[in-house]
């Protein structure tokens, strides 16, 4: 049986018309939704600020609007689309990891299943899935001749925005975490009733930096694509061994 080329450029699909371009605006669609959620969590957790702050309305746990039932229930929507999100982030990463293989870059460093993976192991997952994402930006920009050519390339600064974004969420997430799990008196509630509202507005920075990020990969892509397709760009030829390397 023939064996697909996977280096090759493209041949029958249109511009940017890949399993990846649609993943992405699926992510961004599932990214929105998770800002307008973020956005009511902030409204709420000001308001539990409120309730906190004042002595007289504190005393009466029934007022709490942070314990409603709609604060509840739009509490649990919420994890379950952010859980969502990043099912759907990952498996856009994934194929858009492919992505680049298909349109000519050879020798990169993060399989496209390790491009995920990186997010789940301590320590590395401080560095690992930038140095994968960077490394994807670098492959689907306009290159030519050899194949490992993209890694003379700079690294767009929406990449490293976006993961300072990433990072600094990471970590107010986890004070705001801490705070409330301690908090036992309306003082310590109030505190962090306030993380709560510093965490949804980092969340919302993230999220939208994100969106951009997808985008821009995304129309990398699409113009490498289409470059590939006219012959404005041209590049090297797979050979063999580079065939037998990817099928291992």
């Amino acid at each position: 049986m023939d064996t697909v080329d996977p280096y090759a450029p493209p041949t029958s699909a249109a511009p940017g018309s890949s399993v990846a371009s649609g993943f992405a605006r699926a992510t961004q669609v599932m990214l929105g939704l998770s800002m307008a959620l973020h956005v009511y969590a902030i409204v709420n957790s000001w308001a539990g600020w409120q309730y906190y702050s004042d002595p007289v309305r504190s005393a009466d746990p029934d007022l709490d609007p942070t314990t409603t039932s709609l604060a509840l229930v739009a509490g649990g929507v919420h994890l379950v689309v952010i859980f969502a999100t990043f099912v759907v982030f990952g498996r856009w990463i994934v194929l858009a990891k492919r992505e680049c293989q298909r349109l000519g870059a050879s020798q990169l460093e993060f399989s496209p299943g390790w491009s995920v993976g990186w997010y789940f192991v301590p320590i590395a997952n401080l560095w690992k899935p930038y140095q994968a994402m960077a490394e994807a930006f670098r492959a689907s920009r306009s290159w030519a001749g050899p194949r490992n050519g993209w890694k003379r390339l700079r690294v767009p600064v929406i990449v490293p925005l976006w993961w300072a974004a990433w990072i600094t969420s990471s970590i107010v997430d986890q004070v705001s975490t801490r705070l409330t799990l301690r908090a036992s008196t309306a003082e310590e509630w109030a505190r962090a009733s306030v993380s709560d509202v510093v965490a949804g507005l980092v969340s919302l920075v993230l999220g939208a930096v994100a969106i951009v990020l997808i985008a821009q990969l995304t129309d990398l892509q699409a113009r490498r694509r289409a470059a590939l397709e006219d012959g404005s760009i041209e590049i090297e030829p797979s050979t063999p061994s580079g065939r037998r390397r990817l099928e291992t």
